[in-house]
């Protein structure tokens, strides 16, 4: 279950990154579309802390790539730690 939280958490961090960049972009024409492709890698550690409870400590990290070789959102990084409980 935590894997699954994980990759949400990186899925929707990179749409919004992704949306954000784009908003931010005064060059960007009106119309049109980037056709990306992106590497994303999680890390979790589970530690048993008692009965009942454990202690999770995630990163999720990505890098997106325009298929162009330039251009909006080529080479962007980006790296999260979410909280868990």
């Amino acid at each position: 279950m935590q894997s699954r939280t994980c990759l949400l958490y990186a899925f929707t961090l990179s749409i919004s990154m992704i949306f954000g960049a784009a908003a931010m972009a005064a060059d960007l024409p009106k119309s049109g579309t980037i056709k990306t492709h992106i590497g994303i890698k999680a890390n979790s550690v589970v530690v048993p802390v008692g009965e009942k409870h454990v202690l999770v400590a995630s990163t999720v990290g990505g890098v997106i790539y325009n298929d162009a070789g330039n251009g909006p959102l080529h080479g962007d990084a980006w790296r999260a730690m979410p909280e868990t409980g």
